[in-house]
C-alpha cells in the first residue's frame, strides 16, 4: 500500500518481541491462566515448525508448511483460527513457493477465550 499509494515513508520491519519462552509479547497474554500460559508458545513453535521446513528442508508447497503447523498445534485446549504463508511483499496467500522472495507465516489460535496472533519471516534458499 505504501508502494501503491506513493507514500514518502520507509517500512521498516523489526524482530517481534517474545517472552523468553517464545510467545509474542502482547496485553492479551495477561488473560491467560497460568495453565494456558503454558500452552501459548505453542503457535510460536508451529510458524518455527513451517519457517524450518522452507528454510532448511526446502519445502516449498503451502499444503505440507500448513500442515506441519497444525500438527503442532493439536493439543487440548488449542482451537485453530488460521494459518497463512503469504508474500511478504504484497500479503497476498501463496500456494506455491516459486521465487526465493521472503514469506510471511502468520497465525492465530485462541486457548480458551484468548486469541493470540504471531508471525515470523521465512527465506526461501
Amino acid at each position: 500500500m505504501i508502494r501503491d499509494m506513493n507514500f514518502p515513508v520507509q517500512l521498516e520491519i523489526v524482530p517481534t518481541m517474545r517472552e523468553a519462552d517464545g510467545l509474542a509479547m502482547s496485553s492479551r497474554n495477561r488473560y491467560l491462566s497460568p495453565e494456558q500460559r503454558k500452552l501459548a508458545p505453542i503457535l510460536y513453535q508451529a510458524l518455527l515448525t513451517a519457517k524450518n521446513l522452507v528454510e532448511k528442508e526446502q519445502v516449498y508447497s503451502r499444503g505440507p508448511l500448513v500442515d506441519s503447523a497444525l500438527r503442532v498445534l493439536e493439543q487440548p485446549g488449542v482451537t485453530v483460527d488460521y494459518i497463512s504463508l503469504a508474500s511478504l511483499e504484497d500479503g497476498r496467500e501463496i500456494d506455491l513457493i516459486t521465487n526465493k522472495h521472503p514469506l510471511l507465516l502468520s497465525g492465530a489460535i485462541k486457548i480458551g477465550t484468548t486469541r493470540l496472533i504471531d508471525n515470523l519471516i521465512a527465506q526461501p534458499l
